[in-house]
């Protein structure tokens, strides 16, 4: 018998289909809790959580071991995407039962085994996304990696996400990432994250960069510094 054995048929209609023209699937919520009780367990024995701690949260160690059920590389995207799809809500890089549950329903999923097999439709789906739905996902990424303690990202933890979310989005992404990490140093507020998603979107920064416009500060000096490097 697996260790990990479905214990219920109790079942639901998903409210959204998973992937574009797919069906709606009935999803068995038993399964999901299970599984949701499954990751907790695998990720408190590497991270052990308070007896109090409420409510339940899926955190950095259950997503690593979500990442091996689901044979996926925890430093490229496909964490985050399917994070994203299950609805993190919460900040501080955690996920609550709740959201859990419901993002497994939208999907369609009533197990981990169902999610892994629409893990290349999730990264094809957020690979074509038009520009103003990847908008919605990357200011998510902002509020869902950053600690709840601290009012800004640090520049190294920024930079580390920006090389996976923009990485094939924003051709001056290297650059950028070196002025912030060697030269600015400072915390990344949600305000200069949300700009640099329209600022990525100016194609020549020789030519096209207009300095009386209202960016940050921070864009400005990176203009200036970087001109004889674009």
């Amino acid at each position: 018998m697996s260790l990990f054995r479905k214990i219920s048929t109790t079942t639901t209609k998903s409210s959204a289909t998973p992937l574009q023209g797919a069906p709606p699937a009935k999803v068995n919520m038993a399964t999901v809790l299970f599984d949701f009780d499954r990751l907790m367990a695998l990720g408190a024995k590497d991270c052990p959580q308070p007896a109090t701690s409420s409510p339940p949260l899926l955190g950095a160690a259950a997503f690593g071991h979500l990442c091996t059920i689901l044979n996926i590389d925890g430093e490229d995207d496909t964490l985050l995407v399917v994070l994203y799809r299950l609805g993190g809500k919460c900040s501080s890089f955690t996920l609550t039962k709740e959201s859990f549950c419901a993002g497994m329903a939208s999907l369609g999923c009533s197990d981990l085994d169902q999610l892994k097999s629409l893990v290349p439709g999730l990264r094809a789906e957020m690979a074509r996304m038009p520009r103003e739905q990847f908008r919605m996902y990357y200011y998510w990424c902002y509020d869902f990696i950053r600690d709840a303690s601290v009012r800004v990202l640090p520049a190294e933890a920024a930079c580390a996400y920006w090389r996976i979310v923009l990485t094939r989005r924003y051709k001056y992404l290297s650059l950028w990432c070196e002025y912030v990490e060697t030269i600015y140093k400072k915390g990344i507020t949600k305000d200069v994250w949300r700009q640099l998603y329209d600022f990525a979107c100016v194609e020549n920064l020789t030519e096209g960069y207009d300095s009386s416009g209202a960016w940050p500060t921070l864009m400005d000096d990176f203009v200036a510094w970087g001109k004889d490097k674009f």
